[in-house]
């Protein structure tokens, strides 16, 4: 199976990159999978990978791992094969507000291609990509083909360094307060696939990432 690892990121995330890209190099490597790397404009984020998919999903790659910058693998002896199934197409995961992009797998199908189009047709409603994907996963046509995957998976959170909040949106009120996730909701343990730790100062994303223990 012909796998791509896509990954795209700015100038003003290059001390990420540098943690970031020797990881999903060597997990590459270790897979003989593809790296496809994006550079962007960090004022132009927003569906850039699915601008750039529209025309590699013409190529012949079968499966593509996106996974965003501020992410590491892990474990990387966990091959991408592991998650798919014969069924969907698209496989991403949720956090503990909603369906979270960092990280999806999808499958280079007619669906996929068609909903790679989806996506970016609806660029002019919604303000990004991954919203999107929250309003339409459930629908007609997507939701027989996409496939949230149960934690731990694809994507895990320390969310230690999320406290108070945790990431909860509206988590003054009730009894979310001071609740942190448990690792089947996502947060973090060692032996995980992917540690993602979106929305911290970056320099603090730097640190957690380079000190995490790889296997």
């Amino acid at each position: 199976m012909k796998v791509t690892l896509l990954t795209m990121w700015a100038d003003n995330f290059k001390r990420i990159a540098d943690i970031s890209l020797p990881n999903f190099k060597a997990y590459c490597e270790r897979h003989g999978y593809d790296l496809k790397e994006l550079k962007i404009d960090s004022e132009r984020f927003h569906y850039q990978k699915h601008i750039f998919l529209k025309e590699f999903l013409l190529t012949d790659v079968e499966v593509v791992f996106y996974i965003d910058i501020d992410a590491i693998i892990t474990n990387q002896s966990l091959p991408v094969e592991s998650f798919l199934d014969d069924e969907h197409d698209f496989y991403t995961t949720k956090d503990i507000n909603e369906i979270n992009t960092g990280t999806f797998i999808l499958k280079n199908t007619e669906w996929g291609k068609w909903f790679n189009g989806l996506i970016l047709g609806e660029s002019k409603y919604y303000n990004n990509e991954q919203n999107v994907i929250n309003a339409f996963h459930n629908t007609p046509f997507v939701k027989n083909k996409f496939k949230i995957l149960p934690h731990p998976s694809i994507n895990s959170y320390p969310y230690e360094y999320y406290y108070p909040s945790y990431g909860y949106i509206g988590w003054e009120d009730g009894d979310k307060a001071n609740t942190k996730p448990t690792h089947q909701q996502g947060n973090w343990e060692e032996g995980d696939f992917v540690m993602h730790v979106p929305g911290l100062e970056l320099n603090q994303r730097a640190e957690i990432l380079k000190n995490t223990k790889i296997i």
